[in-house]
């Protein structure tokens, strides 16, 4: 049996996943598989 999983991501709190979201749907991926990020730059940790 295969799954398909899916990652939707934002970069900046001005964009949305609505329509990220959508094309997954659209391309067959369950509500329970799309997986969503909403993380700037700014809040992640820089490794040196």
């Amino acid at each position: 049996m295969c799954m398909d999983l899916a990652y939707a991501r934002v970069s900046t709190t001005a964009q949305g996943l609505a329509r990220q979201i959508d094309a997954l749907r659209a391309a067959g991926v369950a509500e329970e598989h799309i997986h969503v990020d909403k993380r700037t730059g700014a809040n992640m940790a820089a490794t040196a």
